[in-house]
Parts: structure tokens; C-alpha cells; sequence
């Protein structure tokens, strides 16, 4: 209608100006809040991880608390063995936990949008592991 100079060309124009316009801000809506979902997603992983370490730090926490320290040889030698494996074990959350805190100062880096509460929550959990270690390599073996 516009190519054939329509008596309504400036009306036509226009309102095709509008709606291109609108349509434009429905795609970028449209694009944010996909990534806000894939954010969301992120999120939702990160936070199951956090509460696996959280049960685990838990369940460490409970087992140095033990005060079997073995009545024989024999069971002296299965409680090393489990102090040994509970040191391995520490290692390996501390190693996971630090991994965690960095993937969520890089969520935070890409502009998540909860960051402050990604950011709060690995810092809570890396604070409990150095509280963990500390009191976990005081105790006397």
C-alpha cells in the first residue's frame, strides 16, 4: 500500500513504525527473560550442589565428633584407617566447595541476577569448611 502511494501512506507508516517498534521490544524481552531462566536453571544447580556439601559437611561434622578410639590393635587400626579416609574426604569437599565459590563469582562476574545471595551463600559454606578444618585437624589422634 505504501509502494503505490496509498492515501494513507503517513498513517500506514507510521503504525508499521509502531508495531516494528513493539515488536522489537518484545524480542529483547523476550531474549531476557530467557536468560534470566537459564540464570535461574544455573542457579538451581548451584544451590543443590551447596546443599550437598552442606549434608556432607554435616555428616563429617557428626563423625569427628566420635569418640570411639578403639579399645585394641585391631580397632586402633580400623580407626586410622577411618581418620585417613576422613582426611581424604576433607580434601576433597574443600577442593569441591572452593570450586563451587568460584563458579559463583562467575555467575556473579556475567551478571547473574541474584549474584549478592549466590555470592552470600558460597562465602557461608566456604566460612563453615575452614571452621570444619580447624576444629578437625586440632583434635588430638
Amino acid at each position: 500500500m505504501c509502494a503505490k502511494n496509498h492515501y494513507r501512506k503517513p498513517d500506514i507508516e507510521n503504525k508499521l513504525g509502531v508495531m516494528n517498534a513493539e515488536w522489537d521490544a518484545l524480542v529483547a524481552a523476550s531474549l531476557d527473560k530467557g536468560r534470566k531462566l537459564r540464570q535461574a536453571a544455573a542457579q538451581m544447580a548451584h544451590n543443590k550442589t551447596l546443599e550437598d556439601a552442606k549434608s556432607k559437611l554435616d555428616e563429617l561434622n557428626a563423625e569427628i565428633n566420635q569418640q570411639d578410639a578403639g579399645d585394641d590393635l585391631r580397632s586402633c587400626r580400623d580407626r586410622l584407617k577411618k581418620q585417613q579416609a576422613l582426611e581424604n574426604e576433607v580434601a576433597l569437599w574443600d577442593q569441591k566447595i572452593n570450586d563451587l565459590v568460584h563458579a559463583g563469582e562467575g555467575m556473579a562476574q556475567d551478571g547473574h541476577f541474584d549474584a549478592d545471595s549466590i555470592l552470600k551463600q558460597g562465602q557461608l559454606h566456604r566460612d563453615r569448611l575452614h571452621k570444619f578444618k580447624g576444629k578437625f585437624f586440632a583434635l588430638p589422634f
